[in-house]
């Protein structure tokens, strides 16, 4: 008996009978869970969504607690943050699952996870803009280190690549709405 459909025999036009290809071939959930370069897949999707979980969390929350002026902006591009990170939460949540991983949707979990610190509503509106800046640099780096990572999964990749993107855009508008006179954040 099958486990799941990942687990069922080729069937091909070649020599080989149904029984011999199965126990030739390794299963999908073994091969995505081995280890690439350090990182398996398992634990580099892990913590991709916890921590989109994380960001979705620290943009509501200082989207609810912003103030001052030029407040609606601000108010408006957290909102659209979090957004963007709850659906490229629940995009990687899905692709575990195609790999039969399971999603440990835990606030254990993604804390145990966490590539940066929570948000702090008792910063003013420019420590809140530069504190999420510094956040989504962080994240964009984390990123980074596991593209490599995930050559052997092109689409794995390519979804990797596109948030990042994603999350570089979000960045920007951060900055612009900064009030330094350079835009400019030192880390």
């Amino acid at each position: 008996m099958h486990k799941n459909v990942f687990d069922l025999p080729e069937i091909g036009r070649d020599s080989y009978s149904v029984l011999d290809r199965s126990e030739l071939s390794i299963s999908r959930l073994e091969t995505m869970q081995g280890m690439i370069s350090g990182n398996s897949l398992e634990h580099i999707l892990s913590c991709l969504q916890a921590n989109m979980e994380l960001l979705h969390i620290k943009a509501k929350n200082y989207h609810w607690n912003v103030s001052g002026a030029g407040f609606q902006g601000v108010h408006g591009m957290f909102d659209e943050l979090e957004d963007y990170a709850r659906q490229v939460g629940d995009r990687i949540a899905e692709r575990m699952r195609y790999h039969c991983v399971k999603v440990d949707a835990t606030a254990a979990n993604y804390l145990s996870h966490a590539w940066f610190s929570e948000g702090n509503a008792d910063l003013d509106m420019d420590g809140m803009l530069s504190d999420m800046c510094m956040t989504l640099m962080c994240i964009i780096e984390k990123m980074d280190e596991f593209d490599g990572d995930l050559a052997t999964y092109p689409v794995d990749q390519s979804m990797l690549q596109e948030i990042n993107e994603g999350l570089g855009k979000y960045c920007y508008f951060v900055k612009s709405n900064m009030s330094h006179s350079s835009g400019d954040v030192s880390y």
